[in-house]
């Protein structure tokens, strides 16, 4: 489809979201990086063009008591930000977080100061640790090499660290709600070992979630979780 019918029908899922669900909240996106990458839409990789885009979507849509959001990922350029604070009537500004390399926990920082700045609220509905050190591809939206490692349980306490990082930025920072992304582990990690060290991410996915899966059904959470919950009654 053209630029100008995704945009129509972008819309038009935006206000069916609204008038179905009645969320509290409602994100009509965040990586604009990541958007051109799905869509091949070029307009995306500019931020005067992306805060038009938004501007679109936000042009006569019936809110309700919905607050509606839109952002970009810490790792991106902040004038993303800048052109959505102070050229949009979004309610927030949303923030996806994953890589710590470089900027991007600084990021995080500055694109909360200019919301403020603008009577923008912040909000965080993606975040969870990357774990690599250094750039390793251009697409983190769908980096397999870099998701199977999640899957491994000595990573809980550097998961732990980094959610804790992003629940002392938000109190710091005014930031609405955080939503920690693989929610799956707050439930079950994988031990590693020689069985599989060497499989796929499919492979690893597919068996920690049966394992998340019955421990939900069971009320029992991984490490990581226990810290996420102790973390929410304010006993960490």
């Amino acid at each position: 489809m053209t630029y100008a019918q995704y945009m129509e029908k972008h819309k038009r899922i935006v206000q069916a979201v609204i008038d179905n669900l009645h969320p509290d909240y409602v994100n009509i996106g965040a990586e604009p990086d990541t958007a051109c990458l799905l869509t091949g839409y070029k307009e995306f990789n500019d931020p005067a063009q992306y805060a038009a885009f938004v501007n679109y979507c936000l042009d006569g849509l019936d809110r309700g008591d919905t607050q509606v959001g839109a952002g970009m990922g810490s790792w991106g350029d902040v004038e993303y930000a800048r052109q959505l604070a102070a050229q949009t009537s979004l309610d927030n500004i949303v923030v996806h977080v994953y890589p710590v390399f470089g900027q991007c926990l600084e990021n995080l920082v500055t694109i909360a100061d200019i919301a403020g700045q603008h009577n923008k609220g912040v909000v965080l509905d993606e975040c969870w640790l990357n774990k690599e050190a250094t750039p390793e591809s251009g697409n983190l939206a769908s980096d397999a090499d870099v998701f199977r490692r999640d899957t491994f349980s000595f990573w809980a306490p550097l998961d732990q660290r980094f959610i804790g990082l992003m629940a002392k930025t938000a109190k710091l920072k005014n930031i609405q709600y955080i939503s920690p992304f693989w929610s799956n582990y707050l439930f079950s990690y994988l031990d590693y070992g020689a069985d599989n060290a060497d499989l796929p991410y499919a492979e690893l996915a597919a068996l920690n979630n049966r394992q998340a899966a019955a421990n939900i059904v069971a009320d029992r959470f991984s490490p990581t979780g226990e810290y996420y919950r102790r973390l929410i009654d304010g006993s960490v």
